[in-house]
């Protein structure tokens, strides 16, 4: 995925985002998170796990995690 832009891409993206991480991420900081939530320029959702590394998000949290998805899928699938 050399070469890929995510923030660029979501600056020009018009569907909506959510953003899912942890804030103990080694492979991508949380810092990245709040990267591409800020550069995302559509409807916007950013969820941040406390605890959770780079693929335990739902582990950690899964009622949250479930709830949050839920939520944005209802709002935005019409």
């Amino acid at each position: 995925m050399r070469g890929v832009d995510a923030c660029k891409a979501l600056m020009n993206t018009k569907i909506p985002v959510l953003i899912i991480h942890g804030d103990k991420d080694t492979q991508a900081p949380v810092a990245m998170a709040y990267r591409l939530n800020n550069s995302c320029k559509s409807e916007k959702q950013m969820l941040i796990i406390r605890g959770a590394g780079h693929t335990d998000c739902y582990k950690i949290d899964p009622l949250r995690y479930e709830n949050v998805v839920y939520e944005f899928i209802k709002n935005h699938i019409t």
